[in-house]
């Protein structure tokens, strides 16, 4: 419907410019007459498809009547440029498997934005304990995705196998995604218990666990957000290798830099962290005006050890 043809080929393939509805007629002939077919073919920008508990599963979900049950699915059949939105409920059904096997209770590979309707107080991610073969992580996203708005929690992530396989569990974020607005607790790994790479805004990071570095976050750029109550075996008990900007780092704890270690703390509050040896709160970092106070370490040097602090309030 849009003019162009194609006469005599066996095939061919057809870019459309513009998003729409088109009808394509396909003509043959012989010596005996003509015949004809016309299909119909949609072709759209993006679009946005829904999940909800009470849906009825029908694909590709795109009202709340029709909405997915599981997210994974939605986000399947969705496409890039695309949006997802959740209803509230808790989502521990479904997933999919990448890298060496770990399967995400979510995993956005696409150029995709997914969003819970009502925020992360009603809307629900949680994964599948204890860390094993078994494990489920809450989340994996990819670059230029974005997940708005949900509690990830009970994550896990395995303990043997590739590296991918062990770190992030609630969430791991390949370079270019990011999340906002989300609740991470109550998920471990061996690194980055809560989160893993990627950048988060607006978020609050709590009760993560990491079997070697970063309790709360490994290698992430964090906005806004609060690091509280997480704990590392080895290494940042709050932030691992990370960079943290306008945030709050307080009550975590680890062997050394009981809030963080290797990072880069700009506008921050690190209050009230522990450090079995050295550097209460902040461990091998760089901070720059912040707050470094009443942290402890049982080894000395209970605000910082070996860090540049540059216009901070801290002792010594």
């Amino acid at each position: 419907s849009d003019g162009f043809q194609a006469v005599n080929t066996p095939y061919f393939t057809r870019i459309h410019t513009n998003s729409g509805v088109y009808s394509t007629v396909v003509t043959v002939s012989n010596l005996d007459g003509n015949a004809s077919a016309t299909t119909t073919v949609y072709i759209f920008s993006s679009y946005t498809n829904y999940v909800s508990p009470s849906g009825a599963h029908v694909s590709p979900f795109t009202n709340w009547a029709w909405a997915a049950t599981t997210l994974q699915a939605a986000v399947e059949a969705n496409i890039p440029g695309g949006m997802v939105v959740v209803g509230d409920g808790v989502y521990e059904q479904g997933g999919a498997a990448l890298a060496g096997g770990l399967t995400n209770r979510i995993a956005v590979t696409n150029e995709l934005v997914v969003r819970s309707l009502n925020g992360p107080s009603g809307t629900v991610i949680k994964g599948q304990g204890p860390r094993g073969d078994a494990a489920v992580r809450c989340a994996y996203v990819g670059g230029s995705a974005q997940l708005l708005g949900f509690t990830l929690t009970n994550g896990f992530t395995k303990m043997t196998g590739g590296a991918e396989d062990q770190i992030g569990g609630g969430v791991r974020i390949a370079a270019g995604g990011s999340i906002s607005n989300c609740m991470i607790s109550g998920n471990s790994a061996d690194n980055g218990g809560g989160v893993y790479g990627g950048t988060a805004h607006h978020c609050t990071l709590g009760q993560n666990i990491a079997g070697a570095n970063g309790g709360g976050a490994f290698g992430c750029i964090l906005n806004n957000s609060r690091i509280c109550q997480n704990t590392a075996v080895n290494n940042g008990g709050g932030i691992y290798a990370g960079s943290v900007a306008n945030c709050v780092v307080s009550d975590n704890s680890a062997v050394y830099g009981g809030g963080t270690a290797w990072s880069t703390n700009t506008h921050c509050t690190i209050v009230s962290n522990t450090a079995a040896f050295n550097g209460g709160g902040a461990y091998r970092s760089t901070s720059r005006n912040s707050i470094l106070y009443d942290n402890l370490a049982s080894n000395g040097w209970d605000n910082y050890f070996n860090s540049v602090c540059s216009y901070c309030c801290t002792t010594p």
